[in-house]
């Protein structure tokens, strides 16, 4: 039995494609069973195809590129590099290629592994990353990932920022006592224990430290979320600055209508005392 065949029987039994090609001129001479499955096609058909034949028209270039560095000793992997299936369809592999001898000809042996679904997850994580982002940058709300455990913040929004008057990396370096007065740290972290075993959601009225130590006044609302492996709570901070602000301005109209009603009211018990002593003192002449 020759190296060639030996070879065969090892191919075949593997779970992933596998495709010899020469070096010379990129034509196909073995593909196991599993390569011709992921291509869609029988073994023998793929034997007529040459490497070009077996990747979409946009990567052929690319393709024809990393096969002569593969031969040259230049590269020996790709990742996630596509190749397309009778039928159209894209697939995804990783491709790793070694130089060897195959039927007295120089040809380099590709091993390609279906990394497909492995590509579809990674895109979906980036749409739910740039959604988050988005979300999380443009939110007018300021907002903060605390880790749970530790009270130490793993992320930052600009908001926020602002809001402190600090940059992210500075926050990231900092923990939930180090925003907050501290004749108020009992309040708040005996807050932030009911917000993380779920008992509350939103801390009301809550003092807030900026860097210039000035204080303004948040309502937070939180939520539990895994980032990585750590348990952390998800912090929305909104400034009720104004709200407070404006709920003064109207209990001081409250109060300078109720200052007016009596006032008003006095007045015309005043003016109803007065007619009535009129009244008097007119029956008095009278008589």
């Amino acid at each position: 039995m020759n190296q060639s065949e030996q070879y065969k029987i090892i191919l075949n039994n593997i779970v992933d494609g596998v495709i010899v090609a020469s070096i010379e001129d990129m034509r196909i001479v073995y593909a196991n069973k599993r390569m011709a499955d992921l291509l869609g096609l029988s073994e023998e058909d793929v034997l007529k195809k040459s490497i070009q034949d077996v990747h979409p028209k946009s990567a052929v270039l690319d393709a024809t590129a990393i096969f002569e560095e593969m031969a040259g000793g230049e590269a020996n992997d790709v990742q996630a590099f596509p190749i397309q299936r009778q039928d159209g369809t894209i697939l995804y592999c990783d491709i790793s290629a070694n130089l060897i001898e195959w039927e007295n000809q120089k040809c380099l042996l590709g091993l390609f592994h279906d990394v497909t679904y492995r590509c579809a997850v990674e895109d979906r994580l980036r749409d739910s990353e740039e959604r988050f982002k988005t979300i999380f940058e443009a939110n007018r709300d300021g907002i903060v990932v605390v880790d749970a455990e530790t009270k130490k913040f793993v992320l930052a929004n600009q908001r926020i920022c602002e809001m402190l008057d600090y940059v992210v990396e500075d926050i990231t370096q900092m923990s939930v006592t180090d925003i907050h007065p501290a004749d108020s740290l009992e309040m708040v972290l005996e807050s932030f224990e009911k917000q993380r075993s779920g008992e509350k959601y939103l801390a009301e009225n809550i003092p807030v430290k900026r860097r210039d130590h000035t204080v303004f006044y948040a309502d937070i609302a939180s939520a539990f979320v895994r980032v990585g492996d750590q348990d952390c709570l998800v912090g929305v901070f909104r400034d009720i600055t104004q709200r407070q602000e404006r709920e003064k301005q109207l209990k001081q109209k409250i109060h300078d209508l109720e200052v007016f009603h009596k006032a008003a009211v006095d007045r015309e018990m005043v003016i109803k005392d007065l007619k009535i002593r009129v009244s008097e003192l007119e029956k008095e002449l009278q008589e």
